[in-house]
């Protein structure tokens, strides 16, 4: 999808993953990460990939990160993305960029801390993205990357079903393995120190909670609650389970 695409699901916004329940999990899930994988605060140089969450979901995660580190830029392919997200969170204190992550107009050795969080599974250069992410990351700095997961069969296979039917939709984009994507992050010159799968959302469970009203929403979400409790803390099915892998990568 290029920055017109964008700019029109900007402008349609609304999508049932945002849903207000589950975008608190979502931004639960992603701060949580975060905090474990990056236990120093203060100034720091930092980016954030991909504003459409601070945009137009609920699930933005600008506020806490302006609370935690020094300079924060915001990078973007859609200009009506970033003036949402601009607009939205007029409080923080950030700094916001046009560009595509393929081709960012960064000099080298930039950034402290890159958080990219599933930016680069929506285009096929993903190779082109990791190389560019580690230039204009810092020696010894740190990358949080998540993306599709492929193992998570229901959502890969709708990925895979709107490819073939030539559907474009943002929310799907390209999976991958663990396996796939460890090997291409090797490639590009990356260390991965960390790794994790996240976002439990069944989807068929997150499309009729967030479709429904009165007991039937109240019983699905509690549903989904005990369903998201036992995959994640079970490292067996968690990786056949989480909609995303997450990493934690060291230049």
């Amino acid at each position: 999808m290029n920055s017109s695409d964008w700019d029109a699901v900007a402008i349609r916004g609304k999508h049932y993953l945002f849903d207000v329940f589950f975008c608190r999990s979502k931004r639960r899930q992603i701060i949580q990460l975060i905090r474990q994988w990056d236990i120093t605060t203060g100034y720091k140089r930092v980016l954030k990939t991909d504003m459409f969450e601070e945009a137009i979901g609920g699930d933005g995660i600008l506020s806490f990160l302006s609370n935690r580190y020094g300079r924060i830029f915001c990078l973007d392919i859609s200009l009506k993305v970033l003036d949402g997200a601009r607009k939205k969170n007029s409080v923080c204190s950030a700094e916001y960029v046009l560009g595509d992550v393929r081709n960012p107009a960064f000099k080298d050795n930039t950034f402290d801390l890159i958080i990219s969080n599933s930016t680069i599974d929506h285009f096929p250069q993903i190779d082109a993205a990791l190389q560019e992410l580690r230039r204009i990351l810092k020696p010894k700095g740190v990358l949080i990357l998540t993306l599709h997961n492929r193992l998570q069969f229901a959502f890969s296979s709708m990925i895979f079903i709107k490819r073939l039917l030539k559907i474009k939709d943002y929310s799907y984009g390209y999976s991958y393995s663990y396996r796939n994507i460890c090997s291409r992050l090797l490639k590009a010159g990356f260390q991965v120190s960390e790794s994790d799968y996240i976002y439990f959302f069944p989807p068929l469970i997150t499309f009729l909670a967030s479709n429904c009203k009165g007991r039937l929403k109240r019983i699905l979400k509690r549903i989904f609650r005990i369903y998201e409790n036992t995959v994640s803390s079970n490292k067996c099915l968690n990786r056949f389970a989480g909609s995303n892998i997450a990493l934690r990568l060291v230049k």
